[in-house]
């Protein structure tokens, strides 16, 4: 399914804007961009990159962040939408 992207957490290997194909895997390893709703919160979803998997839980950070977000530590397997599988053309910020 195609999702908006908004934001600078995985610049620079993502665009500020970016439309983001979010399928459904088998299993998902470190490296791998996901989409995912953050522990403990009842709406956001992010777009950032697996760090660190421990069983049924895994870590996330965005490329561009320094420190780790509590909602993207120990964020059960079941939360992951999906895998980031390509990467549409970016959208010209025009604000």
């Amino acid at each position: 399914m195609w999702r908006l992207m908004i934001g600078s957490s995985m610049k620079p290997s993502k665009p500020f804007i970016s439309w983001v194909n979010i399928k459904k895997q088998d299993r998902y390893e470190v490296g791998d961009v996901v989409g995912f709703k953050g522990k403990n919160c009842l709406f956001l979803q992010c777009c950032h990159r697996i760090i660190k998997i421990d069983d049924d839980v895994f870590t996330a950070k965005g490329d561009n962040r320094v420190i780790i977000e509590d909602y993207e530590t120990d964020v059960p397997i079941k939360n992951i939408i999906g895998k980031d599988c390509s990467w549409k053309k970016e959208v010209k910020n025009e604000l």
